[in-house]
């Protein structure tokens, strides 16, 4: 007679179980504990965090939302402490010129800047996303850097 040290084991050994059942159980388990923990860390930035209104008429939200997760949006300019304006016109060269000016606004009143990037015209979609959102991120940085999260940010 087998000895198992885990009932589990015992279980599957008998088939009365199918592998495919436990796998979910197991797998599920995992997930919602990943979750769990992100629930956490995203619970901690309400406090921290600053609220940004960003007005672009081209940029991914949903990609940035994702990407940039140091500060909380919101939909009201109204609510924001900082306000970041995107504007864009075509050069010459048919690529695209960008003007990022980042407002702060409550604690943050009196910050005011901007910064200029050009896309190329050969940029994908994606390329393109992915250098205004790394363009956002620097923007972002310096006033999140003023903030009680400053201690948690590492340079890449």
């Amino acid at each position: 007679m087998k000895r198992y040290a885990l009932p589990i084991f015992r279980l599957l050994s008998n088939h009365s179980v199918p592998k495919c059942f436990l796998f979910f159980v197991l797998f599920t388990g995992l997930v919602s504990g990943q979750a769990q923990e992100t629930k956490t860390v995203m619970a901690m930035l309400p406090g921290e965090a600053p609220f940004v209104y960003i007005d672009c008429r081209r940029c991914d939200f949903d990609y940035i939302r994702t990407e940039l997760t140091f500060v909380n949006y919101v939909r009201d300019p109204e609510l924001a402490d900082i306000h970041v304006f995107v504007t864009d016109e075509r050069t010459a060269g048919g690529g695209r010129e960008y003007q990022f000016s980042f407002i702060g606004r409550r604690a943050f009143a009196g910050t005011k800047y901007t910064l200029n990037h050009h896309i190329d015209h050969n940029a994908t979609s994606e390329e393109s996303r992915v250098l205004l959102t790394e363009f956002l991120k620097l923007g972002l940085a310096s006033f999140a850097l003023q903030t009680p999260m400053a201690t948690r940010f590492k340079i890449q």
